[in-house]
Parts: structure tokens; sequence; C-alpha cells
């Protein structure tokens, strides 16, 4: 309902999402991938400007582990932005995609960063 009438706080939501506390001792997890169908429900504007929010602090600096989830996040990413044909860039989603391997993580990576920058 929000998102139809434009005053979902979408970025807000994605950055209190990847800055969520997590328990002592556990380790970090991107947040769960929302159900493929919220974003066909009409929000798909508002699922890309949370996921925009969200990524750069959950994409893993090298030689450290990626959060459990993000490839799929990344993936519901890469639908949302060829839906709404966002273009630009996500701080540290180049990085993470020049990585190389055959990695989940890099390949969604990848798939994200061309859909971005490739018209």
């Amino acid at each position: 309902m929000l998102s139809a009438r434009g005053h979902a706080p979408a970025a807000e939501t994605g950055t209190d999402i990847a800055d969520s506390p997590r328990p002592a001792g556990s380790s970090r997890t991107a947040p769960s991938v929302p159900s493929p169908r919220r974003p066909d429900a009409g929000a798909h504007a508002d699922v890309w400007k949370a996921i925009v929010a969200a990524l750069p602090p959950l994409l893993p600096e090298p030689g450290t582990r990626a959060p459990s989830g993000l490839p799929d996040l990344l993936a519901l990413g890469t639908r949302t932005a060829e839906t709404v044909r966002a273009r630009g860039t996500v701080p540290g989603l180049a990085d993470v995609a020049a990585r190389g391997g055959s990695s989940r993580l890099v390949a969604e990576a990848a798939r994200l960063h061309r859909a971005l920058t490739e018209g």
C-alpha cells in the first residue's frame, strides 16, 4: 500500500536490514530474500531502492566470507534492476564482480554489475 502511494521508506529499510544487530558469536547473514512475488506485486522500485541500500555494507572485503544468502539477494537485485531498468553503480559491487573464479557470489555480482552498466 505504501509503495503504491510512493511513501515506502525503501532506502531506509535497506539500510536498516543491512545494519540489523546480530547475536554475539553468530555469523553474518544477508537478509532473507523476499518472495519473488513481492516485486511482482508492484513494488519493484521500492524493492530496488532497499536492495541498493542494503548491498554496500553486506558485500565482503577481499579475504572475508560473504554473508550467507548474499548471492540470493544479488540475484533478486539483478531481476529487480532489469525490471526497473536501473543504471549506475553500487559501491563495492564492481570489486566483487571482478574477483574472478566460479563462486556463485562472484557470478551473481557480475550479473548485477552488467545489468547496471550495460545498455
